[in-house]
């Protein structure tokens, strides 16, 4: 368990306070983790963007953003709260310059939780 954790904090997960909100239920986090491989947020938001569909896009990155704030995924939940601020202020054409970050930060989470699930 604690080289899981030390792996978690060693990529940005904001583990911690997840614990706090699992009230200090590891196993609890690391079922929530896994089940985050299962989330179709991250799909959603990338096919309501392919479809310029903001309205689809506002709703998809908002759970994105809620379900990586709830699990600590500090990094993941910035990037998406970016996005959904742009889309939110009527600016949804600086969209497409944030989805790299996105992108590159959602394979790494996946990426991390593969290797302590």
């Amino acid at each position: 368990m604690d080289e899981i954790i030390k792996t978690l904090k060693d990529a940005n997960f904001d583990v911690d306070g997840t614990l706090e909100r699992f009230a200090g239920n590891f196993l609890l986090l690391n079922k929530f983790l896994v089940k985050f491989l299962d989330d179709k947020s991250y799909e959603g938001f990338k096919n309501a963007i392919a479809a310029n569909d903001y309205q689809a896009a506002e709703a998809t990155i908002h759970t994105l953003k809620g379900v990586a704030g709830n699990l600590g995924l500090t990094d993941l939940f910035n990037i998406s709260n970016d996005i959904l601020t742009q889309i939110r202020q009527g600016t949804p054409e600086n969209v497409p310059a944030k989805i790299p970050a996105l992108d590159s930060e959602y394979s790494r989470v996946i990426a991390v939780i593969e290797k302590v699930k």
